[in-house]
């Protein structure tokens, strides 16, 4: 006849599931407060400039600078409920860029490579939302406030380096309108 034994974690967490649900949720609560801290001064820092956001309330969060719709925005992503997004003092975040135009994913590369930026960044060859990780150290006294600080003087950077490029909207090509006509649009062969 099999024996079996459940381990000592297992005799843990079913004795003590109420109270690590209820920390998971309290560590949850804590980091959107964080994250809504952390946007409201960068908001303020970057003005005159606008800061783009999505994601508050949902899993991942972005941050970018422009008005419109993050397409061709280079910005900041992280996932709001990993554990790892703030550990020991630092927030890890990823650059990355929605629907890259032109060089933009090379020039987001070359940022790791820039002296204010050496030993935040590495370099990520997945995709073009994963063109950089960031991790950065966070003052223990005043997280939200450095935080916010350092994400404010990132986001100019990316900016500057990387600024979005308004994609070309393809337009058929118009023949002369013959009198008291509209023009066609002729197609392209190719």
């Amino acid at each position: 006849m099999a024996t079996f034994r459940f381990s000592e974690a297992s005799e843990l967490y079913s004795r003590y599931a109420v109270v690590v649900t209820e920390m998971q949720q309290a560590w949850r609560d804590d980091v959107e407060r964080f994250f809504a801290a952390v946007e409201k001064d960068v908001q303020a820092r970057l003005r005159p400039l606008p800061l783009g956001t999505d994601g508050a309330k949902k899993r991942f969060r972005y941050w970018w600078i422009g008005d419109d719709a993050m397409p061709g925005h280079a910005g900041l992503w992280m996932d709001n409920l990993t554990a790892a997004v703030i550990h020991q003092n630092r927030l890890v975040m990823l650059v990355g860029v929605d629907e890259p135009v032109k060089d933009q994913v090379r020039r987001v590369r070359a940022l790791a490579e820039r002296s204010e930026l050496r030993g935040k960044c590495h370099v990520i060859d997945k995709d073009s939302w994963n063109i950089l990780g960031v991790e950065l150290e966070l003052d223990a006294s005043d997280p939200a406030g450095s935080a916010a600080e350092q994400v404010s003087s990132l986001l100019r950077v990316i900016h500057e380096a990387a600024p979005p490029v308004a994609k070309a909207v393809a337009t058929p090509r118009m023949t002369p309108a013959r009198s008291g006509s509209l023009p066609k649009p002729t197609r392209r062969r190719g």
